[in-house]
């Protein structure tokens, strides 16, 4: 991969602009039950980011069991490979953590 990750990646937005792409993503997904945030806990993002040689996070979107929407955190290293847990069964690992079992906003969301 040609493009390094860093620590520094990202930038902040402003409320104002944040209210505005929540609210263009509502308008154009207007079912009132659709799953529009997810919270994870900051351990669970803490632990994948005090991984050996995690520079960051990456959040993919997936499909669930139940075919609801999810996201999953992986850790991510500077070169750009995702670290994952060597046994692909595991829950949890020394090696890797894949996060999920967040919590959907609906309901659990600010009023």
């Amino acid at each position: 991969m040609d493009h390094k990750l860093s620590p520094t990646d990202g930038a902040s937005v402003t409320k104002e602009k944040a209210d505005k792409w929540i609210k263009k993503y509502k308008d154009k997904h207007p079912h009132k039950e659709e799953i529009i945030a997810r919270f994870f806990g900051k351990d669970i993002v803490q632990k994948n980011l005090d991984k050996k040689d995690c520079v960051g996070i990456r959040i993919y979107s997936a499909i669930g069991d139940e075919n609801e929407n999810q996201q999953l955190i992986v850790g991510a290293r500077e070169d750009g490979s995702n670290i994952w847990p060597k046994d692909a069964q595991a829950l949890t690992a020394e090696d890797a953590i894949i996060a999920d079992a967040s919590k959907p906003c609906p309901p659990y969301c600010p009023s």
